[in-house]
């Protein structure tokens, strides 16, 4: 049975910058250092209103079919993980399906908050293990929060930002790929934040250590379902919305802080984009290796959660 591995990746964002200085002057009060040292955000990426979220989408996925040598015709599925579509309906991927010249591929939408993209690699990875059909895969993140953010609220507005990850998972008959994954959904926060009449809004805080907690327990339990022990992971691609978040579930897995790739500096909190974003970024950089485990970690309203595990 063939493995699902990853064989390139590739980011979209608009080309305006919005630095932290920009709220300081909407708000008339420096909200620029809590950003920047409770979160790591410096700035953020906002389309303009002639810029979507297919334009983000097909970037990332140019760059990835660049990156990567492998024609649109070649693609089998289109996977588009995103809760900001352009219009509820028909599916946004079969638009972009049309753009990229990918007639070939089938194509579906998945909404699962910022965890979409998490769902999206795990379902891909699983087609191609079990059906001949589907020997080469896109999944993309993609988010263009801007477009339903209320830029007065300085709750919402200043941490996020647009942008999109594409990765491509081919067939491979090596013991590299693929292993595995975990999801859970704690419910009762179903109403804690999203975009309502389409807004985003933040309507109840949720508890400071919820994600620090989860991932901790996530990533114990992939270790033990795939048996590979939590110090054997070289990589770990954590949601991008709040650094403590991260750097304390590596302190309760007793694992180095140079082990997760941070890119909230730059782009802020990106929703379903920010894994395949991170992932890009630090293959761009030269610090993934083949051989290497990674894992991508990460959450979203609902609240779902879920960990997924490769070898490169």
């Amino acid at each position: 049975m063939n493995n699902a591995r990853i064989l390139g990746s590739g980011v979209g964002v608009p080309p305006t910058v919005y630095p932290n200085s920009w709220f300081d002057a909407i708000f008339d009060k420096p909200v620029g250092p809590w950003l920047e040292e409770n979160l790591n955000i410096y700035q953020r990426y906002w389309c303009s209103e002639t810029e979507g979220l297919l334009d983000l989408a097909e970037q990332a996925a140019r760059e990835a079919l660049a990156n990567t040598g492998i024609r649109p015709a070649q693609l089998d599925l289109i996977i588009l993980a995103t809760d900001t579509p352009e219009v509820t309906s028909p599916a946004s991927s079969a638009a972009l399906q049309h753009r990229l010249g990918a007639g070939q591929a089938a194509t579906f939408d998945l909404n699962n908050a910022c965890a979409g993209f998490l769902n999206g690699l795990d379902i891909a990875a699983k087609f191609i293990r079990q059906d001949s059909d589907f020997q080469t895969i896109m999944v993309i993140g993609a988010y263009a929060v801007s477009k339903f953010l209320d830029k007065k609220d300085k709750k919402t507005a200043t941490i996020f930002g647009d942008g999109a990850g594409a990765v491509i998972l081919g067939a491979t008959p090596s013991g590299k790929g693929y292993l595995g994954s975990k999801f859970i959904t704690d419910g009762s926060y179903f109403d804690y934040m999203g975009i309502y009449q389409d807004v985003l809004e933040a309507r109840e805080k949720f508890p400071e250590d919820l994600n620090s907690k989860t991932w901790t327990q996530l990533i114990r339990d992939l270790g033990q379902k795939i048996e590979v022990p939590v110090s054997d992971f070289n990589h770990f691609f954590f949601t991008q919305i709040n650094v403590q978040s991260i750097q304390h579930t590596l302190q309760a897995l007793e694992c180095a802080p140079e082990l997760s790739h941070n890119i909230m500096h730059r782009y802020a909190y990106t929703g379903a984009a920010c894994l395949p974003m991170a992932f890009h970024d630090a293959w761009q950089q030269g610090k993934i290796h083949s051989g290497e485990t990674i894992a991508f970690v990460g959450s979203g309203a609902g609240a779902a959660f879920g960990a997924t595990a490769f070898v490169i």
